[in-house]
């Protein structure tokens, strides 16, 4: 497939496709009666795109939404969101999109194959597999560095068009040139709802929380914490939030060690190595916290110890 250069998709042409959505599109209600049959039949908090997680089985991430993934810096946010994007592509048959602005081209491949296989010895002969493996199913934006809003929602539509991507990661916000402006946030998370709309693709935003005191990064933070006007809060239809739990990370080093105490034990015991926080969930009722374990390969887990299952590479 030719490649799409993202300056050929402009503003115009992107007010074009939304004004294409907004318009004659007032009717009576029971027109649409076999779609709100089904929707009563089939509600939408069963549908969507299922996480690697057994205790996640009630979030789902669903075509037409846009989803906020908040978190401190360093605490995981890319690892954890390329890891769903590479179970959805592997599990579920699902054409991914990733803008990566904090990562290399290279680095984001690296970090998907080692997601892909933790435990495999890497290889030229592997690499090159789990390359070949991804064509046609992940597609990639190779820029780097702060983007114009106005590049970033073109990508998406251009993914979601012509590469025919049903869930896309941006990562991150920061780098979007708006977090300086409270207007330009507003605007450009509007935009990017109308593009999961226009296009019904699930648009993954990964977004930092603020530090309540500096060098405090045990206070666990909530919906209050995530940077910004709100605005993005309130128009995403998902909206979560990952806690590394640094003092967790601190006792495992002490068990190393060989300085663990009776109580530092059982703290281990009792908390997870981060939690993901369901603040929103528009259209499903799970809120339940997620507890996740990451082990030394980086991968996430549902509990502590957990054998990866590694990617079947089927290039046929």
């Amino acid at each position: 497939m030719e490649r799409v250069a993202i300056n050929d998709f402009t503003n115009k042409d992107l007010q074009a496709a939304f004004a294409e959505t907004e318009a004659n599109h007032v009717d009576w209600l029971s027109h649409y009666e076999d779609k709100i049959v089904d929707r009563i039949l089939n509600p939408k908090e069963e549908e969507g795109f299922t996480l690697p997680w057994a205790n996640a089985a009630g979030l789902r991430f669903r075509p037409g939404e846009l989803v906020l993934l908040c978190g401190r810096a360093g605490d995981g946010k890319t690892t954890l969101a390329l890891q769903i994007l590479l179970h959805f592509a592997a599990t579920q048959d699902v054409k991914v999109g990733i803008q990566s602005f904090e990562m290399p081209v290279e680095e984001t491949g690296e970090l998907l194959s080692t997601l892909a296989d933790p435990y495999k010895e890497k290889s030229e002969a592997w690499a090159r597999d789990f390359v070949k493996w991804s064509r046609e199913r992940i597609c990639i934006y190779n820029r780097s560095g702060q983007q114009d809003p106005i590049h970033i929602i073109g990508c998406c539509a251009v993914m979601a068009r012509d590469y025919e991507a049903k869930v896309i990661l941006i990562d991150s916000m920061m780098m979007a040139k708006v977090s300086d402006d409270m207007e330009k946030e507003r605007k450009f998370s509007a935009e990017l709802v109308k593009v999961a709309h226009r296009f019904n693709v699930c648009i993954i935003l990964v977004h930092h929380v603020r530090e309540k005191n500096a060098g405090d990064k045990t206070t666990r933070p909530t919906r209050d914490d995530i940077r910004g006007s709100g605005a993005i809060v309130d128009v995403s239809s998902t909206t979560l939030i990952y806690y590394q739990d640094r003092k967790r990370k601190l006792i495992k080093a002490k068990v190393e060690k060989g300085q663990a105490d009776y109580a530092d034990h059982e703290y281990l015991a009792d908390h997870p190595d981060g939690i993901i926080s369901v603040d929103k969930q528009r259209y499903g009722k799970f809120e339940a916290p997620i507890g996740l374990y990451q082990s030394d390969r980086r991968v996430f887990t549902a509990s502590e110890n957990e054998k990866v299952l590694p990617l079947e590479l089927n290039n046929g």
